[in-house]
């Protein structure tokens, strides 16, 4: 569900796509630097962040579409190496985990 009451999902390639409950239909494509999205969850701020499909990175998007790049770890791998799942605190952070580095990193959702 995201922050705005519509249900949002990925195709995990290039597209975020939003519902209502109405049946309205809304897409989004994602272009570079994502290259497709791995997870995504609705952020206490009232965007959505998501995962990169083959790179670490994570990106936020707002309701309309709009999308910027927010964080790529320090001494990540370049490529073929995405988060392994996000979770978000409703009155807090973002949660990311890092697979390769064995590690779960909280992130800021400050505007």
């Amino acid at each position: 569900r995201g922050p705005d009451g519509g249900f949002f999902f990925t195709d995990q390639v290039r597209t975020i796509a939003r519902v209502t409950t109405t049946g309205k239909l809304t897409k989004f494509g994602i272009t570079p630097p994502a290259d497709g999205v791995r997870s995504m969850v609705a952020g206490p701020d009232g965007h959505l962040w998501f995962a990169a499909q083959r790179t670490p990175a994570v990106f936020r998007m707002t309701t309309k579409g709009a999308v910027t790049h927010l964080w790529t770890p320090p001494g990540a791998p370049k490529a073929w190496e995405s988060f392994g799942g996000m979770a978000a605190d409703p009155d807090g952070p973002v949660w990311v985990a890092q697979p390769w580095a064995n590690k779960i990193t909280r992130l800021s959702c400050r505007s």
